[in-house]
């Protein structure tokens, strides 16, 4: 939740301060965003080198709106989560986002070897997906 204070440079999140960035690219608030968030959304418009990001912020800190905002500007977006229940959880916000997202898991993604590696492709490579969300398993 934002500071009321129109003069902050940081965010209260349960406790944990976070800094606040600028950025020239859309932000879906009326707010100013978070560091982290500054720093994705550079990352999405292609202003970083880096291939892969790592979003990681306490709950409710918005990683959810930099998810959405890689999904709405890429073509195929890769999530990992540590859980089951993190995964449901963000393909329920993508999907609320009016995107369609898929969740692989060890109870979805069946077989062994080169087979499940097939499977796994075929995910990746259905047009029907904006989004996979999944855990390293």
């Amino acid at each position: 939740m934002p500071d009321t204070d129109p003069g902050t440079s940081e965010y209260l999140v349960g406790g944990a301060g976070l800094s606040t960035g600028t950025t020239p690219h859309r932000f879906p608030h009326e707010y100013a965003p978070r560091a982290f968030q500054a720093q994705a959304l550079e990352w999405i418009s292609g202003d970083a080198t880096a291939p892969v990001a790592a979003v990681c912020a306490p709950p409710n800190g918005g990683k959810t709106d930099i998810i959405t905002a890689l999904v709405e500007a890429s073509t195929k977006t890769l999530c990992v989560y540590p859980t089951n229940a993190l995964i449901d959880a963000q393909a329920a916000a993508i999907e609320a986002a009016g995107h369609s997202a898929t969740t692989v898991t060890r109870g979805t993604l069946s077989g062994s070897g080169e087979g499940r590696s097939d499977k796994l492709l075929k995910i990746a490579q259905n047009r029907h997906h904006d989004a996979i969300i999944t855990n390293p398993d």
